[in-house]
């Protein structure tokens, strides 16, 4: 789980530039959804409870993909495909052996 933990570590460090973007922007929704998928995150670094990792992969993070894709989410969407997407590509592979 080592090479989980540091890429939730990686994810948390990108997320608080996202957060801050999403707090420049001053859209609230965006800053309410960095929130979220970001808040537990911390807590899954060296966490040995499998099923912790599957609810972010499978429900926090679903949930943040399903909120970008609605009309309006441009910039959110294209800061997740700059900063997220290439974290969760390497978690993946890792996530789903779980």
């Amino acid at each position: 789980m080592r090479e989980l933990d540091l890429l939730y570590a990686e994810f948390v460090q990108a997320g608080f530039i996202a957060l801050r973007m999403a707090i420049n922007s001053k859209d609230w929704n965006w800053i309410e959804a960095e929130y979220e998928v970001l808040h537990n995150a911390p807590s899954l670094i060296g966490e040995g409870n499998i099923e912790r990792h599957k609810y972010f992969w499978f429900g926090e993070r679903k949930h943040y993909l399903e909120w970008l894709s609605q009309p309006g989410r441009e910039e959110a969407r294209t800061r997740m495909l700059a900063w997220y997407k290439p974290i969760w590509d390497k978690m993946e592979p890792l996530i789903t052996r779980l």
